[in-house]
């Protein structure tokens, strides 16, 4: 995976933004929730948090391939007022065959 910032004029000082990049197909898991977005782009906001305080967020993607669910996690560690932006690589989405 890679990991990389957002600009911070664009975040309140009581959000942290996280972008997610990974196959369209795959379950995004943050935190050990099941999250309902979908895509291969995904934007999570927390908000109301405290100004200067750090988060960690547990972020776990599982996707078939092959028939065999594969699952990579990354954790991320942001201070409030930050964002970033993490995608994980190295598999591709296949689409079903009918």
């Amino acid at each position: 995976y890679t990991v990389s910032r957002i600009s911070p004029e664009t975040i309140s000082p009581n959000e942290i933004h996280l972008i997610v990049n990974l196959p369209e197909n795959a379950q995004m898991f943050v935190n050990g929730n099941a999250t309902t977005s979908t895509g291969k782009s995904r934007h999570f906001v927390s908000r109301d948090l405290v100004a200067g305080q750090s988060y960690r967020f547990d972020l776990k993607m599982v996707v078939e391939q092959d028939g065999v669910p594969v699952e990579k996690q990354k954790v991320v560690v942001l201070e409030s007022g930050r964002g970033e932006e993490v995608t994980f690589e190295g598999l591709v989405a296949k689409d079903p065959v009918e």
